[in-house]
């Protein structure tokens, strides 16, 4: 759950996230005992926030026929220290097979775009954020 001024462009409350989340951070840096950091945010949620993303993978006609059960799909996002979508990024891996898909940024709106960036000890950090997602049916992707 998120409560985001549109107006002020500021996050008035996110609820915490637990460690069942399909989400994860990363960032190039070797992290200290003392290091504080904040994820990024992306306004509209975690849920909700991400399905711009999720919606515009779709499974290749010729990749259609895969085991989604045996499956899995892994978004990329990396989140620039402005605050910019940097790039996006699609793996798929059933079996033996794997491939990545490099997806075209341009096609979101500048609103998709757009996230508060992650800190580190105040100052703001560019993170790769990873989702674990499944293959529906239509060949686009849940979590």
């Amino acid at each position: 759950m998120q409560n985001y001024n549109y107006t002020t462009k500021e996050i008035l409350y996110e609820a915490p996230e637990d460690t069942t989340s399909n989400l994860r951070y990363y960032v190039d840096k070797q992290l200290t005992d003392t290091d504080r950091t904040t994820k990024p945010i992306k306004p509209g949620g975690r849920y909700y926030g991400y399905l711009p993303y999720l919606k515009l993978y779709k499974l290749p006609a010729n990749l259609m026929d895969i085991d989604r059960y045996f499956s899995a799909a892994i978004v990329e996002l990396l989140v620039s220290p402005g605050g910019r979508l940097a790039y996006f990024k699609v793996s798929i891996n059933s079996g033996n097979f794997s491939r990545t898909f490099n997806m075209n940024i341009d096609a979101f709106a500048e609103d998709d775009k757009i996230f508060i960036p992650a800190t580190l000890n105040g100052d703001a950090i560019g993170c790769r954020i990873i989702i674990r997602c499944y293959i529906e049916n239509d060949g686009t992707l849940g979590f």
